[in-house]
């Protein structure tokens, strides 16, 4: 049974850390603890949330790409800039190769 007193800490170190940890499954089941469902709810009701949020800012940034059109800088009328430019990204692996696109950046005054 799982402990709960243990409590894990959150970040992508701490996931590196239980995988390493618990590198395989044994194929088996065990008994979670009445709190887990808790964590399933809320689990799912964050993905939701966080889902629901990325469409919106999708949406968003998508205003000002269409607002932006061919034009690399925006300025708000509060001196605030966003830009929508070419970048060219370099990835290596075992061919490498290059990925150019236009990337969306909101700049202070």
């Amino acid at each position: 049974m799982l402990k709960t007193s243990d409590e894990p800490a959150a970040g992508h170190a701490d996931v590196d850390a239980l995988t390493r940890l618990y590198p395989k499954d044994a194929g088996s089941t065990v008994a979670l603890p009445s709190e887990a469902m808790e964590w399933f709810d809320e689990s799912r009701a964050l993905d939701a949330e966080i889902k629901a949020k990325t469409e919106r800012l999708d949406l968003i940034k998508n205003f000002f790409r269409q607002a932006l059109g061919e034009h690399a800088h925006g300025i708000l009328p509060d001196r605030r800039r966003v830009s929508w430019k070419w970048e060219k990204a370099h990835y290596e692996a075992k061919d490498a190769f290059d990925i150019e696109k236009r990337v969306l950046r909101f700049h202070k005054k």
